[in-house]
Formats: structure tokens, sequence, C-alpha cells
């Protein structure tokens, strides 16, 4: 009989030791650590990452591709296409008056 009471013992004892342990330690483990790591250390990375890629790649692109583009594209057409034109201008000039 006490065999019997102290086996049913332990065995209640385990059994709420084991429910407190996994329900209560690993919900905390799970939806604390988690809730940390998921919105807390991912939303760092993303939010760093996000600003390095916009404050790198977006001023990569916009200071140097848009450099390039309207600085030396448009430079060297404008430059290409005035002097077409003051080119045709000179030689309306020489056909005209010389």
């Amino acid at each position: 009989f006490l065999f019997n009471y102290l086996f049913i013992y332990l065995f209640i004892y385990l059994f709420i030791y084991l429910f407190i342990y996994l329900f209560i330690y690993l919900f905390i483990y799970l939806f604390i650590y988690l809730f940390i790591y998921l919105f807390i250390y991912l939303f760092i990375y993303l939010f760093i990452y996000l600003f390095i890629y916009l404050f790198i790649y977006l001023f990569i692109y916009l200071f140097i591709y848009l450099f390039i583009y309207l600085f030396i594209y448009l430079f060297i057409y404008l430059f290409i296409y005035l002097f077409i034109y003051l080119f045709n201008y000179l030689i309306i000039y020489l056909f005209i008056y010389v």
C-alpha cells in the first residue's frame, strides 16, 4: 500500500513537474526568447540592413549612376548636339559668306 501510494505520489509529482517545466518554462522560453529574437533582433537586423541598403545602394544609385547619367551622358549628348549644331552653322556660314 505504501509503495503504491509512493508510486502515485511520484507519478503526480513528476507529471506536475514536467507540466510546469514544459508548459511554463518552455512557453516562457519560446514566447519570450523567440519573441525577443524575432521582433527585436530581426527587427534591428532588418532595420540596419534596410538602412544600409537604402543609404548605400540608393546613394550609389542616385549619386553615382545618376551622376554618370546626367553629368556624362547628357553632357556628351549636349556637347555633341551643340557641336553638330554649331558645325552646321559654320558650314552654312562658309557656304554663304565664303
